[in-house]
């Protein structure tokens, strides 16, 4: 009788074991799934060993990010009563981070999965959870299998997934898991027991285009040009200083302080001295010859280079003489952003802002947020031992911002991941609340597309529509 209770209990306690299981896995739901296919450069590759170690990274879901914008324009606008008064670093930490009970209920949830509590960190910003875990405490973890993808022309390894779940509860502390569908930071070859190696081919700079005027026809003064001053009298064909001042009703600056100094953003286009001399002459003669911005030179950037270089596209000619012209005898600081080897891909394909967002801002770095730490597969990585790359660290908190920066390219958010982009997006809104104003002068659609598809980003691109300067 004894021998059967006992056998009895055995099998109820065995029963209930494997309904807890059972529990335990079927309250996981889907938390990421990639929508079509990975970028043809990265080649799924074998699946990794369930002993290998994977830096595990949990972005949770920041607290107060509708409070952002409204902070942003109290501070911005000059009747509110908070005009002014910007947010420390440490403010801004605290105003976004995670509640309490978000950052209880992720650890909890790890340590009873048996994750080792001594292994798990909290960032400094309070926005992450991370571990250095195996593939298969991971793999059960977020009920996911875990590949290796390789870059096909750099030869870089990253680590990641098609999809991943997380127990129901947890979804709401949750923004997403990093290697996931978002693919690991680059991963050495011994972390993954590879032994191939590769040959990264250079990239080195584009040579850019031609062009060629659309038509070569005399061009005949409009009949109500002849009323205006002669200085404006072409300003339909060819728009100048003047110009500027009178569509904009700019007056002629005469001042020059230290403090106010304009940033100019530059990736992939190198302006040349030359050219910039031979537009001061012709349209802006009260600037000398010579003068030119002063370089800040990120992860590798050059300036000036020479007026014949296939890489003095114009664009970066055009920005500074718009803005030397305007704010003369102000000052102009040109962020001149990534090596020889990254910028001109990016510039071609990408326009990332990352590693301009690193040199300004040092927290940025491994700033956690979305389910990224630091940055991203779309990132150049430094040191870069390409030929022509930059040898050194990537910079953090190089530079002190301008208080005042225009950027004048870009590609449309939609066409990064929204993760990716609102990372980014919160990291400019944190920026502006804390004393600076950023420029987006090229294009509504930018603006549009976040305003519409990216509601969560009003706060550093729709909120800032008043800064714009539209070419």
């Amino acid at each position: 009788m004894r021998a059967s209770v006992i056998a009895a209990f055995v099998g109820l306690t065995g029963c209930l074991s494997t309904a807890l299981n059972s529990n335990n896995a079927s309250s996981h739901v889907l938390h990421e799934e990639r929508v079509g296919n990975i970028h043809s450069s990265w080649l799924r590759r074998e699946r990794l060993g369930p002993d290998t170690i994977v830096p595990v990274r949990i972005g949770l879901k920041q607290s107060n990010l509708e409070a952002g914008s409204d902070r942003l324009m109290a501070i911005s606008h000059p009747s509110s009563k908070d005009y002014g008064k910007h947010l420390s670093a440490e403010e801004v930490d605290a105003m976004f981070a995670p509640s309490d009970a978000a950052v209880s209920a992720v650890r909890d949830w790890l340590i009873t999965s048996g994750i080792d509590d001594r292994v798990i960190a909290h960032s400094d910003n309070k926005g992450w959870l991370v571990a250095d875990i195996s593939v298969d405490q991971a793999q059960q973890l977020l009920q996911t299998a875990f590949y290796e993808y390789e870059h096909s022309r750099s030869g870089l390894l990253r680590v990641g997934s098609h999809s991943y779940h997380l127990p129901a509860y947890l979804q709401e502390f949750i923004d997403y898991v990093t290697p996931g569908v978002k693919l690991s930071a680059p991963m050495k070859k011994s972390l993954t027991k590879r032994t191939s190696s590769w040959v990264a081919p250079r990239r080195g700079y584009r040579h850019r285009p031609q062009w060629t005027p659309l038509h070569n026809h005399p061009w005949h003064k409009p009949d109500p040009a002849y009323s205006l001053p002669l200085e404006l009298q072409a300003c339909n064909v060819n728009i100048t200083p003047p110009c500027w001042r009178a569509l904009y009703g700019i007056s002629v600056s005469h001042i020059n302080t230290s403090v106010d100094a304009l940033g100019v953003y530059a990736q992939g286009d190198y302006y040349s001295g030359q050219d910039l001399d031979s537009w001061f002459s012709s349209f802006e003669p009260r600037i000398p010859q010579g003068t030119r911005p002063t370089l800040h030179s990120i992860d590798g950037g050059v300036a000036p280079v020479a007026a014949t270089d296939p890489n003095n596209g114009g664009e970066a000619d055009v920005d500074l003489a718009i803005t030397m012209s305007l704010i003369y005898p102000q000052s102009v600081v040109l962020y001149q952003v990534d090596d020889a080897y990254y910028a001109p891909e990016e510039v071609a394909f990408d326009n990332t802002f990352n590693t301009f967002l690193d040199a300004l801002d040092g927290s940025y770095c491994n700033y956690s947020a979305y389910g990224i730490t630091g940055d991203s597969d779309k990132d150049p990585v430094y040191p870069d031992n390409h030929t022509d790359g930059y040898k050194g660290q990537r910079m953090c908190g190089t530079y002190k911002p301008a208080r005042v920066i225009t950027v004048s390219y870009g590609e449309s958010e939609g066409d990064f991941p929204q993760n990716y982009v609102k990372r980014q997006c919160d990291e400019v809104c944190e920026a502006v609340c804390s004393e600076l104003s950023l420029s987006k002068a090229e294009a509504a659609r930018v603006v549009y597309e976040v305003s519409a598809s990216r509601p969560h980003c009003v706060c550093c691109f729709g909120r800032l529509r008043r800064w714009q300067l539209r070419r």
